[in-house]
């Protein structure tokens, strides 16, 4: 009696462990959503990266250079 009892207390520390540290696994289809989701986001950063250095380009062409900033 008292090996199951101690069969039975192991499993619910497990099961706990497994529940509140972290230790339980994503399922399968929650780990190839969050990898098309880190797919998706690092394109849509990518191309704000690029439109962000054209954008910077555009501006210094309106922005006076060091040298005419010390003329004035």
């Amino acid at each position: 009696m008292a090996l199951q009892s101690a069969h039975v207390d192991l499993n619910q520390l497990h099961s706990f462990i497994k529940l509140h540290l972290g230790a339980a696994s994503p399922e399968p289809a929650d780990v190839e959503t969050l990898r098309m989701e880190l797919a998706d986001l690092q394109q849509k950063c990518n191309l704000l990266m690029g439109e962000n250095k054209e954008l910077r380009n555009r501006l210094m062409q309106y922005e006076p250079s060091p040298e005419e900033r010390a003329a004035e």
